[in-house]
């Protein structure tokens, strides 16, 4: 009994020397549409742009384009009051004579 008691009444199970895998889930592959989105900010200049300048004075009556629009050389882009201005400077012309 005194060798029983060194070395113990229970009978150990024998150490497992490989772990226990891991579950492991499968699913079939599938094909998945996906369009890229990418967001980001910038500014957008023209290519080519144009300074106009009237050669003679007068008020604005008529726009006849907008900012952006597409023009063609010789489109007539607004329409002047051109009698008050021309009569203003007639009368100034006057003064001066």
């Amino acid at each position: 009994m005194a060798a029983m008691g060194l070395f113990g009444c229970a009978e150990r199970a024998p150490a497992s020397s490989e772990p226990s895998a891991p579950p492991v889930h499968a699913q079939p592959a599938a094909l998945e549409l996906r369009i890229p989105v990418s967001t980001t900010t910038a500014e957008i200049l023209p290519a080519r742009e144009s300074r106009l300048r009237a050669e003679i004075t007068g008020r604005v009556v008529a726009v006849y384009v907008e900012a952006g629009d597409r023009i063609k050389q010789g489109q007539v882009l607004l329409r002047l009051d051109v009698v008050r201005t021309s009569s203003t400077v007639a009368a100034a012309r006057a003064d001066v004579a």
